[in-house]
């Protein structure tokens, strides 16, 4: 956001279509929008600009146009989301919100405003203030019912009540028990509404399609088909008792091994390499050889249509594996070749194997479930298809060993391992509901510990782990994350702990506010961090000053449509070297 910038809501005609489209189709319309202040928060000031809330009364603006468009067209009810209620929201910004609903509620139908992803414990009482018609949060995230006491009597609750970001199926018994103590607590009468935690585009859209899912998990299973039946027997019981709903639930049971959980206990002990960095960097400086200033990519190359139609031709058996083989290991020996004709310094493989960097490592550990239909949004149009968690984690067979070893027989230089990180591998999957986060982030990093001992000892002297969802995964709520990162730190620790000092760890940090995890990257104990830097024109390495290990600051935004020209990369490598000492970049 810059200063002086002016927001044109335009005709609305798109917004119009949709609600005629809906409405032709016979449905009652809830249109719903993200919030002006979630919006304004999302952003970042350019330009002069001090303060993002200085253009509130411009976006309001506008919104007061589309919510205009909306009442014209018959919208009954508008659903405003301003996930930023779910934060601890500074004083300044829940003055806003106040300012702002002020002057939509006189000019709109009826709002609900809505925040998810947790119950918003923080500001709760100042949403309670504000002019709206409804309020929905979430109860299946640190939900306070006592909070409910002082619930306006002319306000609609929303009850986010079935979890709309897993997959395991509602226990309708227990969750109709906590709906029933909160129309008590707020006296709510009618004015009680049943609904999902947040929008469902977090969860496959139907379980009843995954067929070849074992009997042993697929009845435990609820997508979005299922959960809006889950949000509809809900309504049953509570106005109807339990002989209304015949939708009946199960938990997922607790696959305890042994074995995995004595191992993951004995790892919490001693979750670090041998030696320290400094003793580290001097043996791998004369194991690599590598000259100054290194170059390298952070991995993955793209995955053109002809290996995504590859694969669906071989899940067909439509060609033979070996035919399948033959045309990775071509593609990987042209990327190979061509890294080196470009002069690069450390090599990578590119991945050309691996659909999906969390589904592939699912694919090949005991404990996941991997679905033929499971895909959800991952942002844009870009989908993805997590794989789910259902029984303790453990190493099954060597994940990445084939194509890493070929990939280096191929050139005398440097060749990357490439591993997806225990963090990012449990944020980015459906885990279980029966364990902690850390508890299942420790039985994956004691699988991937196997596969990097592996790696190293056949000669790989050079494994990145990734971590893209570190910064992703990071809890609401302040008073969290301290335990969070911790254990995120120690599951990494574990991940790499087996290696020789001689090999050198290498993680990857995309797109994150390093701010909130800077400290965390130290106690992770890699030997050099990649973060994102060129779409932020360098400004994350201020943070980095007097980081100790070593950093690679991406110089080349591979997301940008935009070809940097030379000097404009070796601009940012300047900027770079005025941060970080030049043996460390």
């Amino acid at each position: 956001y810059s200063s002086g910038m002016e927001f044109d809501p335009g005709d609305g005609r798109w917004l119009a279509e949709e609600i005629d489209m809906a409405q032709a189709a016979g449905h009652i319309v809830k249109a719903s929008i993200l919030g002006p202040i979630t919006l304004l928060w999302l952003g970042k000031e350019r330009d002069g600009l001090l303060n993002r809330l200085e253009l509130l009364p411009g976006l309001v603006d506008a919104y007061v146009h589309l919510l205009s468009l909306m009442l014209a067209r018959g919208v009954e009810w508008i659903q405003v989301e301003e996930p930023i209620a779910s934060l601890d929201m500074p004083d300044l910004w829940a003055g806003a919100m106040h300012a702002a609903y002020d002057v939509l509620s006189r000019r709109s139908p009826r709002l609900l405003l809505t925040s998810y992803y947790s119950f918003p414990s923080g500001c709760f009482d100042i949403l309670c203030q504000l002019p709206v018609s409804g309020l929905h949060v979430d109860f299946t995230r640190n939900f306070r019912l006592g909070a409910l006491r002082c619930f306006p009597r002319d306000m609609v609750l929303s009850a986010g009540a079935v979890d709309g970001r897993h997959v395991w199926s509602c226990d309708l018994s227990a969750t109709a028990r906590i709906l029933d103590r909160a129309r008590d607590m707020a006296r709510l009468d009618d004015r009680l509404w049943v609904s999902t935690s947040c929008s469902l585009m977090h969860v496959p859209v139907d379980a009843a399609t995954e067929a070849a899912v074992s009997m042993s998990v697929r009845p435990m299973l609820s997508f979005a088909i299922q959960k809006a039946g889950e949000v509809a027997a809900l309504k049953i019981r509570l106005t109807h008792g339990n002989a209304g709903s015949a939708i009946s639930h199960a938990s997922p049971s607790r696959s305890f091994k042994p074995a995995v959980g004595f191992g993951t206990e004995d790892l919490q002990l001693t979750p670090r390499r041998k030696l320290g960095y400094a003793d580290r960097a001097r043996l791998q400086r004369s194991a690599l050889g590598l000259p100054v200033l290194p170059t390298t990519t952070v991995g993955s190359f793209p995955q053109t249509p002809r290996f995504r139609q590859l694969r669906v031709l071989l899940r067909r058996g439509s060609i033979r594996l070996q035919s399948y083989m033959g045309a990775i290991r071509a593609e990987i020996e042209h990327i190979v070749r061509r890294q080196a004709e470009l002069g690069m310094d450390v090599l990578v493989h590119g991945e050309v194997e691996r659909g999906d960097m969390v589904e592939y490592f699912g694919e090949s550990m005991d404990g996941f479930v991997i679905t033929r239909h499971g895909w959800v949004q991952s942002y844009g149009s870009r989908c993805a298809k997590p794989p789910i968690i259902a029984h303790d984690v453990s190493f099954v067979r060597p994940m990445t060993l084939y194509w890493a070893s070929y990939a280096s027989k191929l050139t005398n230089l440097p060749m990357k391992g490439m591993v997806t990180g225990p963090t990012t591998i449990v944020c980015w999957s459906f885990a279980r509901r029966d364990q902690s986060y850390q508890e299942v982030s420790l039985q994956v990093a004691r699988a991937l510990r196997l596969e990097v001992e592996l790696l190293g000892s056949s000669g790989v002297g050079i494994i990145q782990i990734d971590e893209p969802a570190l910064r992703e995964g990071l809890p609401l709520q302040r008073a969290m994350r301290r335990r969070y990162l911790a254990w995120a730190a120690d599951a990494f620790g574990v991940a790499c702990s087996g290696t020789s000092p001689c090999v050198q760890i290498h993680t990857h940090i995309c797109y994150s506010e390093l701010g909130d995890v800077l400290q965390t990257m130290s106690d992770m104990d890699a030997d050099v961090v990649s973060i994102e830097a060129a779409r932020s024109n360098m400004s994350p390495l201020a943070l980095l000053r007097g980081f100790h290990k070593g950093v690679g600051p991406g110089v080349f935004d591979v997301h940008s449509p935009q070809l940097p020209s030379q000097e404009a990369m070796a601009s940012r490598i300047t900027a770079a070297l005025g941060i970080v000492p030049p043996e460390n970049l």
